[in-house]
């Protein structure tokens, strides 16, 4: 299942990008069985525990679950969420859109929250600048730095600024 991190929107992305992919890594070497789970993005908001709340709710539509099935992290500070579905491959547009409007559906009207998309470490910076690009149309205001996870550790590594990234 893949992961979407919630975290204090006033805290480092670089940090918050340390302290999980150090849990990640962790969780990786303890159960090596289940492999590095994906994650599809940091939702930095200044209210984390109220959105994770809001996430495992089931939705008020008829035959749909909560969108996690369960989280874990550090109270207060950021929470690695299990999605209860899987809303597709890490990095492609489909995924990152029905992912987006989710949270903001659920995170509601809240000034300070943004989010950071996660990539696959192999995608090339061009490739991601087109992503964020399209998204951005789609959501404007919300994006912020892109994050990478290197496949076999699940270690995390922030990315430039988008519109530092030239295509070739």
């Amino acid at each position: 299942m893949s992961l979407v991190v919630v975290a204090r929107a006033d805290r480092p992305l670089v940090r918050t990008c340390q302290v999980v992919g150090h849990f990640l890594a962790h969780r990786r070497r303890r159960q090596p069985e289940r492999g590095v789970e994906p994650l599809l993005g940091i939702w930095r908001d200044p209210a984390p525990l109220e959105t994770v709340t809001a996430l495992g709710r089931p939705p008020t539509a008829a035959g749909t679950g909560p969108l996690v099935q369960e989280s874990f992290g550090h109270e207060g500070e950021w929470y690695a969420c299990r999605l209860a579905a899987d809303p597709g491959p890490p990095g492609e547009m489909e995924t990152l859109g029905t992912l987006l409007g989710l949270l903001l559906e659920a995170a509601g009207p809240k000034g300070g929250a943004g989010f950071a998309p996660c990539f696959p470490g192999a995608i090339p910076e061009h490739r991601i600048a087109s992503r964020l690009e399209r998204l951005s149309g789609r959501f404007p205001d919300t994006l912020t730095r892109p994050v990478t996870q290197d496949r076999e550790t699940g270690r995390l590594l922030p990315q430039p600024d988008p519109r530092t990234i030239q295509a070739p």
